[in-house]
């Protein structure tokens, strides 16, 4: 035999004990393999995982920002102020989006625009006190929905009672007691028959 076949036979041997080493096993008979592959997510899922976290952010943002508001009510009630009013959101391009109005136990009511009204200090009395009997203060602090959405008013109602502060605030439509809207609308009504001179 040359030595040029032997050395191709010896070649061929360890090509082949090398191939048997590096192959993978093979799976038993009748079995299949089992291949792991990833579940593909589609772009829309995301974006829609992506929006999602954005409303809540936002909802989050907002609700965070109504409690400020609702705390820095509170903090403009001592000033001698009995109640403080305020309506803010509604369709934007109508009118302001917010306005605020103090109540001062001697009658005075004072805008944020700058108007100002003097009225018998006992219907600011009178007007604190039926928005009291319809259970204000059994209210919890707030009534704002995760979904915002869509030009609707909230409504922040600050009253003292002796040396009690009480602050809600309410989203139109929310989930919340009746009794609360009435002392909105109340107020609101209240303001709107002011003279406008």
């Amino acid at each position: 035999m040359n030595t040029w076949k032997r050395w191709f036979m010896v070649g061929m041997a360890f090509l082949i004990v090398f191939l048997v080493a590096c192959a993978p096993a093979a799976a038993p008979m009748g079995d299949e393999p089992v291949y792991q592959t990833a579940e593909p997510t589609s772009v829309s899922a995301i974006e829609a995982t992506a929006d999602e976290a954005s409303a809540a952010e936002a909802s989050a943002a907002e609700v965070a920002a109504d409690e400020s508001a609702a705390a820095s009510k509170t903090e403009t009630i001592t000033d001698g102020a009995v109640m403080v009013y305020t309506r803010s959101g509604g369709l934007k391009s109508f009118r302001p989006t917010e306005a605020t109005f103090t109540f001062y136990a001697n009658g005075r009511i004072v805008s944020s625009d700058g108007r100002e009204w003097q009225v018998a200090p006992e219907e600011i009395e009178k007007l604190v006190n039926d928005v009291m009997a319809l259970g204000f203060a059994e209210f919890e602090a707030s009534y704002i929905p995760e979904d915002t959405c869509c030009d609707r008013v909230t409504h922040t109602l600050t009253v003292r009672q002796g040396d009690q502060v009480y602050t809600v605030t309410v989203l139109d439509e929310a989930d919340a007691p009746p009794e609360l809207f009435q002392a909105a609308e109340m107020v609101n009504n209240y303001l709107i028959a002011l003279p406008t001179g």
